[in-house]
């Protein structure tokens, strides 16, 4: 099984409807087409698509074309944060933890180096 990981592009630092509600700003609107054109040419015809319910990450994905699936407002029991491996249940539920620890408060990884955003945050 192939596992891909996309970030949702650069998006608002606030929105009146709270973290959940904020959408992506021109530049990431921008990011987002340019990341689906390029996943477009290389992901296979059944990838399984599960998107957080996030304003961001919806409109993230929205430019790739293809159907997707909502997780559920999932989140980790030792973070708080949404995570989408704690929807698969509580044994996995301890990886997103992980991740946040190895990541740092902000829980992000760096980027891939060989993608269209050149590995640049």
């Amino acid at each position: 099984m192939d596992l891909l990981l996309w970030r949702h592009a650069e998006a608002e630092d606030t929105a009146p409807g709270g973290d959940l509600g904020r959408a992506l700003t021109a530049r990431g609107r921008a990011q987002a087409e340019r990341v689906a054109a390029w996943l477009g040419e290389r992901l296979p015809d059944d990838a399984h698509i599960l998107v957080s319910p996030a304003k961001r990450c919806q409109q993230t994905v929205a430019p790739l074309g293809r159907t997707t699936t909502t997780a559920a407002a999932q989140t980790s029991s030792g973070t708080g944060r949404w995570c989408p491996m704690a929807a698969m249940g509580p044994s996995r539920d301890s990886r997103c933890d992980v991740a946040s620890n190895h990541y740092g408060a902000a829980g992000r990884a760096p980027g891939p180096g060989g993608g269209p955003e050149g590995g640049r945050r």
